[in-house]
């Protein structure tokens, strides 16, 4: 495992620490690993094997997870930084057209069905007749 990290981390051309950002793991957890003295679990094997295909996964403010490629950490703070604003921008969008629809629902008069729908008559000139028949 240490052999594996090791190229990994040269091919990448990063710090142990941003290697184990990438990987979703702390730092002495690394060390673990690379010292042999803990097996990685089936989740840091599957993100070990991302990283090493090029890709990883990030974690936004939201908690979604998304792929992208392998970049530094300078790169990878520029892309969550523009994902936090998007997600910004989203969410008051959002909230803007909420608050549009329940002016609308409040301003909206009733709608009456127009002369002859459901019926026929006017609701003014079914009552009469109703009136009349009983």
């Amino acid at each position: 495992m240490n052999e594996r990290l090791e190229k990994l981390r040269k091919r990448l051309g990063v710090q142990w620490k941003e290697l184990a950002e990438m990987l979703g793991i702390s730092v002495p957890m690394l060390g673990c690993l690379r010292r042999g003295e803990r097996n990685p679990s089936e989740k840091v094997l599957a993100r070990l094997s991302d990283v090493e295909s090029g890709k990883v996964v990030l974690h936004t403010a939201s908690k979604e997870r998304i792929a992208v490629p392998v970049c530094s950490a300078a790169e990878r703070d520029v892309l969550l930084k523009r994902i936090a604003e998007l997600e910004s921008q989203l969410a008051t969008a959002l909230e803007t057209i909420n608050n549009q629809s329940k002016a609308l629902a409040q301003n909206r008069p009733p709608v009456a069905p127009a002369s002859g729908a459901c019926g026929g008559a006017k609701p003014s000139e079914r009552a009469k007749r109703e009136r009349g028949a009983g």
